[in-house]
């Protein structure tokens, strides 16, 4: 975009804006994220895969559920347990667990 607004001697937000206003992708398409990336995925080379690490904490989220634990009590069994989470030294949530579960 940048480079459009050196050679058109124009400021690179009049060139996106232009660009919006006629429909044209401001990424190429291959880096058009199509779907989210939810835990327990990953994306490799623009296609959703599954993240073996984030899959065995999803496995022991459904098993302490099925066993009948409330979601806090969850969340407190894998904070002590220093389950990983996707962001390296951070806590789990009670919303974070909630919606794992749901899935």
């Amino acid at each position: 975009m940048q480079e459009i607004a050196a050679e058109t001697v124009s400021s690179w937000k009049t060139v996106r804006r232009n660009l919006l206003y006629m429909k044209i992708p401001l990424k190429p398409v291959d880096r058009l994220i199509k779907e989210p990336e939810r835990f327990g995925m990953r994306r490799v080379a623009g296609e959703l895969v599954e993240d073996p690490n984030e899959q065995s904490a999803i496995e022991k989220i459904k098993t302490l559920r099925a066993d009948g634990q409330s979601i806090r009590d969850i969340v407190k069994i894998l904070n002590q347990e220093k389950v990983p989470t996707r962001c390296i030294g951070a806590k789990w949530h009670i919303k974070t667990v909630f919606d794992i579960s749901k899935r």
